[in-house]
């Protein structure tokens, strides 16, 4: 349950990241910018770490 919890928390912050370049610069994710895109990469990379690293403990079971 915890893990879900902190999943949507990364992802959470991931999109409000995204949402704040959006607002103040006009796009979601600029390659040639990669400050706000370094959160949005990490926040989502650890997200999804969690959520493979449940189903392999799941599986080795």
């Amino acid at each position: 349950m915890r893990r879900k919890i902190v999943v949507a928390v990364l992802l959470f912050l991931a999109f409000t990241v995204a949402l704040h370049q959006f607002y103040y610069w006009q796009t979601w994710f600029s390659v040639d910018d990669i400050h706000h895109e370094t959160f949005v990469i990490a926040f989502i990379c650890l997200a999804l770490g969690i959520i493979i690293s449940q189903r392999l403990e799941d599986t080795n079971a």
